[in-house]
């Protein structure tokens, strides 16, 4: 079977020299130097992307560490900070007999007190 098999490439391949044709080279490579720049390409292009992504990222992440470190991020925190804001900047009676008025305010009656003293 061997020796059969051995017989059948040496028949194809003088059959193949027979129609004329001489042997093929290899098959068509494209240039080496269009390989190398799509090869260059590629990798620039990857690169970009992920400068661009990390950048993306980065921001994103900065300014929900941001929101987290004030509090912003915190629905609770910020209706805090809103009424806050409110007792330090209205006028108000009190149930005491006094009256509350905003912190800058009182900040200048003590200062106008002391410079009068």
């Amino acid at each position: 079977m061997l020796k059969f098999i051995k017989g059948l490439q040496k028949n194809l391949s003088s059959e193949h020299h027979s129609a004329g044709s001489e042997p093929e080279d290899e098959p068509d490579r494209p240039p080496v130097l269009v390989t190398t720049v799509i090869v260059v390409l590629s990798f620039l292009f990857l690169l970009i992307v992920a400068i661009a992504a990390s950048t993306i990222l980065w921001k994103a992440t900065e300014s929900r560490e941001k929101e987290v470190e004030t509090g912003m991020a915190d629905p609770h925190r910020i209706e805090f900070m809103k009424q806050q804001e409110a007792i330090l900047s209205t006028y108000k009676k009190l149930d005491d007999g006094y009256y509350q008025i905003p912190v800058s305010q009182a900040m200048k009656k003590f200062v106008q007190e002391q410079n009068s003293n």
